[in-house]
């Protein structure tokens, strides 16, 4: 599960009454959570001490474990109030050895080594638990860890009978959000996340640490490509007492590394800040937060304070208990705009429970921009269970010199059943040269649903739709990503389902970019449910100079289904369908892939390690150079039953070119290939297998190479017309 957010109590704030407010009247005043001081250590809570000592991994690659633990750990004490030398301490052989092998994210590697972004260690937490340190002492070498790592019988005492402490869920939390991270400390305890580890991280010695790796590299970026894991135990806004701030970072290279295991990093350093998670142990509504119950009628400008380390404006910022709400009926602006600075600004942002919600039927609009900085700004931001817009959302993110993200709506969803739906119009726009838009970001709901317009404009990347989750995304209204200089995809779904029954447009337009219509990935083929359907139209092009345009991308997915149309068109390569190690794929709609740059390529599908693909339906590729209607390799079955040609100016047409695969052209299926001034090999066989009852043709100048079929170390069996 890649879940939600935060919450927060004790000497913070203790909401025990009710809010309900409406807005009927211009008025930019209501409850906010109270301020959170300029410094906070869970080593020292009011004396109290709510970590274990510092531990060490040693020679092996479990630091996955160890972030995990230390977040457990103080979110446990934290809720029972152990301190001090009650305090308890957690298993990580536990984690890795007796939890590890339920699950795909870790261990990656060999003695227990490697996790995954996806977080599986902490959901191990929730499903299972783990035990004391004292009852599954850390093995730290692998000469310890030898018995275990060659168990496969799993034979040995893996402690399932020890008491274990289970965690009632997890949550992600929005990316270089540097209140809510503080937040999220401050209330549950610490947070696990990632951290990029260069030689001057492993010199560290004292003071704070700081480098230029602050951004998000990745469309979903909680997978950063980081290469540690970690925890942050608190932060301080004045570390030098010259207004600089940093987080408190508990590391796993024992009390002789950095300030005795600990390092002050900077709030954004080592991009730490991009994958933070946090724990619950309890139920939410133990947490102490208020019932928020906000309508607005009228008009709410957010104004731009500081707070710490960002300059922020708010609409509306608020924690609540499960049932809390936001409803905008009128019109809620929040613009911050500095001249440096890096400016967070939130047009609605609730941090609730698994009942909560945001609403907007209005006007809803958020703004950032600075000269100097990075600019973030989000028109809808929610833990919770549902966001429903009927009205109009537009968000605008702008940065002279630096990043800057737009989101129109980031939903985490509180637990697997959150739902998404549009009938309105969102709009992302990031501006700068780094510009990355997303109308919606969603993690971890059950459903998005859209039939309205949702449009992404980011100079650097655009995403129409981001669904990371068991989530089923179904389009039947219109969605847009359009890159200036960077990359663009219509919908990036990972772990979950698509069907589109509307329109999907995606336009890159700078050098060496990208444009997807929607691009599904998981974390494996084992266990993929992912099923990707088009029943209407996905219009691609990527238009620079070396561009690549792909229909539908899938890598682990279980089923690909086109009904509709794709349509592609790239300079240098485009493939209609684009599969990696994939289970089905099927073709009855219509699929156009044309490349126009002078070494453009085009393929109507790409299939590598595909199970079983059929296509009854139209394939049509066009190129200056290389032209294929259906390109295999280690493709188990493949089945024509429709139409198939391939045409290139000057380089190699072929209807189908396959590589250690093998194909049924049945009865009714053609395939043809045609050239002006190349060659065509309608049929090209290396290492493969074909049975042909249907037509095959070849068509081309005779001063040129043209072969109907083409074998190399192959076998034909035909019954049909060549």
């Amino acid at each position: 599960m890649q879940s939600p957010f935060l919450r927060y109590r004790h000497f913070f704030l203790v909401y025990a009454c009710c809010v309900l407010v409406s807005f009927i009247s211009p008025s930019p005043l209501f409850a906010h959570p109270a301020p959170l001081p300029t410094s906070f250590d869970l080593r020292d809570v009011g004396g109290s001490n709510y970590l274990s000592p510092v531990k060490n991994q040693d020679r092996l690659g479990t630091c996955y474990a160890f972030a995990a633990t230390a977040a457990a750990e103080s979110t446990y004490n934290r809720a029972m109030n152990l301190h001090d030398e009650d305090a308890i301490s957690l298993s990580e052989s536990f984690i890795v050895w007796s939890l590890g092998p339920f699950y795909d994210g870790f261990p990656g590697e060999s003695y227990g080594g490697g996790g995954a972004p996806w977080k599986d260690e902490l959901q191990a937490l929730v499903d299972y638990g783990t035990c004391r340190e004292e009852d599954f002492p850390y093995m730290g070498t692998k000469a310890e860890a030898e018995p275990y790592e060659n168990d496969i019988n799993r034979s040995l005492d893996y402690h399932w009978d020890a008491p274990r402490i289970q965690f009632s869920g997890w949550h992600r939390l929005p990316a270089n959000d540097i209140e809510t991270i503080k937040r999220a400390i401050s209330t549950f305890g610490a947070v696990d996340t990632s951290v990029y580890v260069g030689d001057e991280f492993c010199d560290y010695t004292d003071g704070i640490f700081s480098d230029n790796r602050t951004i998000a590299d990745s469309p979903i970026e909680y997978f950063p490509w980081n290469n540690h894991a970690i925890s942050l135990v608190g932060w301080n806004d004045n570390s030098t007492g010259e207004g600089i701030g940093s987080w408190i970072l508990r590391n796993s290279w024992s009390e002789d590394w950095g300030e005795d295991g600990y390092m002050r990093i900077a709030y954004t350093a080592g991009r730490v800040a991009v994958s933070a998670c946090y724990l619950t142990y309890g139920d939410w509504n133990n947490y102490g937060f208020a019932n928020i119950g906000f309508t607005n009628t009228g008009t709410i400008n957010g104004e731009l304070n500081a707070t710490g380390y960002q300059p922020v404006a708010r609409g509306w910022y608020e924690w609540g208990d499960d049932t809390s709400f936001m409803i905008n009926n009128g019109t809620l602006t929040s613009t911050g705009n500095v001249a440096e600075g890096d400016p967070y600004v939130h047009g609605m942002f609730l941090w609730a429970g698994n009942a909560s919600r945001i609403e907007n039927h209005g006007f809803l609009n958020a703004t950032a921009s600075t000269n100097e900085g990075q600019a973030t700004a989000y028109g809808a931001c929610l833990q919770g269970h549902a966001v429903t817009n009927t009205g109009t959302i537009s968000v605008n993110a702008t940065s002279s010199e630096d990043r800057a993200t737009a989101y129109g709506v980031r939903f985490f969803s509180f637990d697997t059943s959150g739902v998404f739906n549009n009938t309105g119009s969102i709009t992302a726009q990031a501006e700068s040269d780094d510009g990355w838009a997303y109308a919606l970001f969603s993690s971890s709901a059950h459903s998005v649903y859209n039939t309205g317009n949702m449009t992404a404009i980011g100079n650097g990347n655009a995403v129409a739709i981001l669904s990371d989750g068991p989530t089923t995304t179904t389009n039947q209204g219109r969605l847009v990503a359009n890159a200036a200089g960077g990359n663009a995809t219509g919908m990036i779904i990972f772990q979950g389902s698509a069907i589109n029954d509307g329109d999907i447009i995606s336009r890159s337009h700078g050098i060496d970019t990208f444009a997807y219509g929607i691009s599904a990935e998981t974390t494996s083929l084992a266990n993929s449910t992912v099923d990707i359907t088009n029943r209407e139209r996905i219009d691609v092009q990527a238009t620079g100079t070396n561009g690549t345009g792909i229909g539908i991308q899938g890598c682990w997915t279980k089923k690909i289904t086109n009904t509709g149309v794709i349509a592609i068109t790239a300079d240098k390569m485009s493939s209609g369908i684009d599969t990696w190690a994939d289970t089905l794929i099927t073709n009855t709609g219509t699929i156009t892939a044309s490349s126009t740059g002078p070494e453009g390529a085009s393929y109507g599908m790409r299939l590598f390690e595909t199970e079983s693909a059929t296509n009854s339906g139209t394939i049509n590729a066009t190129a200056e150079v290389n032209a294929t209607g259906i390109g295999a390799r280690s493709a188990m079955d493949i089945t024509n039953t429709g139409n198939i040609t391939a045409w290139t100016n000057t380089g190699l047409a072929c209807g189908m070119d396959l590589d250690e695969s093998t194909v049924l052209n049945d009865a009714n299926g053609t395939i043809e290939a045609d050239t002006q001034n190349g060659t065509v090999r309608t049929l090209n066989l290396l290492n493969a297998q074909a049975t042909n009852l249907g037509t095959i043709r070849a068509a081309g100048s005779a001063d040129n190479d043209i072969y109907a079929v083409y074998l190399e170390s192959s076998h034909l069996l035909n019954n049909g017309t060549v």
